[in-house]
C-alpha cells in the first residue's frame, strides 16, 4: 500500500482523528487498532492475537477503486486471530469499493461459514453530526466487547423514528 497521490487525502485526517479519539477513549476496554495509509508490514506488526478490531483508513487505489491487499498480507492478517473484525474506510468512491478487499479476507478463512464481520465504510458516512454520533456509539459498544453487527443493531434501536431511518442508511457493506 503506497502513499496516496497528492490531493487524494485532503479530507482524511479529520476522520482519522475523530475515530482515533473514539478508539483512544475506549482503549482500556478493548484492543482495537486503527491505522491510516499504512504499509502491509506496518499493519501486521501492529496487530496481535488479542486485537478484536482493525480499522484501516485508506484511499482511492486507482482505476477500480477500493483497497488492494496482497495474498501474503491477507494470510498474515487472517493468521492473527479468528475473532478479529475489520472495518475499512475509503477516502473516495463508496463503501462498495471496499467489497473486494473485504471479500478477499473473508474467503481466506478456513471455515467459510464463520468469517469475521468485515465492513467497508465511505468517508462521507462520517461527515455530518448524525453520522459522527452513530460512529461514536458504535465504537463505544465495540469497545465494550460487543461485535460490530450487534453494536450497529443496538445503535439503530436507540436512535428511533427519523433518526433510526437515517441510521439505517448508514449501514455499511457487510460480508459476514
Amino acid at each position: 500500500m503506497n502513499s496516496p497521490p497528492p490531493g487524494k487525502e485532503k479530507n482524511l485526517p479529520n476522520i482519522y482523528l475523530e475515530l482515533a479519539h473514539i478508539v483512544e477513549s475506549q482503549r482500556h476496554k478493548a484492543n482495537i487498532r486503527i491505522m491510516r495509509n499504512a504499509s502491509e508490514t506496518e499493519i501486521l506488526e501492529k496487530i496481535d492475537e488479542k486485537t478484536i478490531m482493525f480499522i484501516y483508513i485508506g484511499h482511492y487505489r486507482g482505476g477500480g477503486g477500493g483497497l488492494e491487499f496482497s495474498d501474503g498480507f491477507v494470510k498474515g492478517l487472517v493468521g492473527k486471530g479468528k475473532s478479529l473484525e475489520f472495518v475499512f474506510i475509503n477516502a473516495c468512491g463508496s463503501a462498495m469499493d471496499n467489497k473486494s478487499a473485504c471479500q478477499k479476507i473473508v474467503n481466506s478463512y478456513e471455515t467459510p461459514n464463520k468469517p469475521p464481520t468485515t465492513v467497508g465504510w465511505h468517508k462521507q458516512d462520517l461527515k455530518d453530526a448524525h453520522a459522527k454520533e452513530v460512529s461514536k456509539r458504535i465504537f463505544s459498544k465495540i469497545a465494550s466487547r460487543m461485535n460490530y453487527e450487534e453494536a450497529l443493531k443496538e445503535v439503530i434501536k436507540e436512535m428511533k423514528t427519523e433518526d433510526g431511518q437515517k441510521t439505517e442508511r448508514l449501514k455499511p457493506v457487510s460480508l459476514r
